[in-house]
């Protein structure tokens, strides 16, 4: 069996990456680096060289793409969430504050209405897709490693636990 050969996105000003996500066309890459960059590549276009947003003042430490691959959602260690417009380039429509803390982890609601954040200080957020607005926060008492979604159940894993929220009854605690 012959493994395929790797294709290899070279940046050579980029700082290391500690997050990567897939477009969900699959079009994209996005990544989240050490110099507090996010960026953006087409990947079937050859020698195209990646589009660089910065706004972090720390590391990011996650970047995760909306449903329908128009916004970009990115996690920094500077305590807040940068809300990317992706359509056409990698522009900030939003910074989202609230943690108090680093924030870790980012994910989206299915629908792609709700941008949802994690962070060190124990809380997961919920956030307006479309303003950014704080649309509820949940405290869970340990810091918030990941997050994944599925349907209408948000699974949050934390340095304590694994815990599954029903995203109808997180909304209807709104912090």
């Amino acid at each position: 069996m012959t493994q395929p050969s790797p294709v290899v996105l070279a940046d050579p000003d980029a700082m290391r990456a500690r997050s990567v996500a897939w477009s969900p066309d699959g079009g994209w890459l996005a990544s989240g680096h050490d110099d507090g960059t996010v960026r953006m590549r087409a990947v079937d276009v050859e020698d195209e060289p990646a589009i660089v947003a910065k706004g972090h003042t720390g590391r990011v430490e996650m970047v995760a793409w909306s449903p329908d691959g128009q916004r970009l959602t990115s996690a920094g260690l500077d305590g807040t969430v940068r809300l990317w417009d992706a359509a056409d380039g990698l522009y900030c429509a939003a910074v989202l504050t609230g943690h108090g803390d680093p924030v870790t982890a980012v994910a989206w609601a299915p629908g792609g209405e709700w941008p949802i954040s994690g962070g060190e200080d124990g809380t997961v957020r919920l956030w307006d897709g479309e303003s950014g607005a704080p649309v509820c926060a949940l405290g869970l008492g340990s810091m918030v490693c990941s997050l994944a979604c599925s349907g209408d159940r948000i699974a949050v894993g934390t340095t304590a636990t694994v815990t599954v929220l029903a995203v109808d009854a997180a909304v209807g605690a709104r912090a």
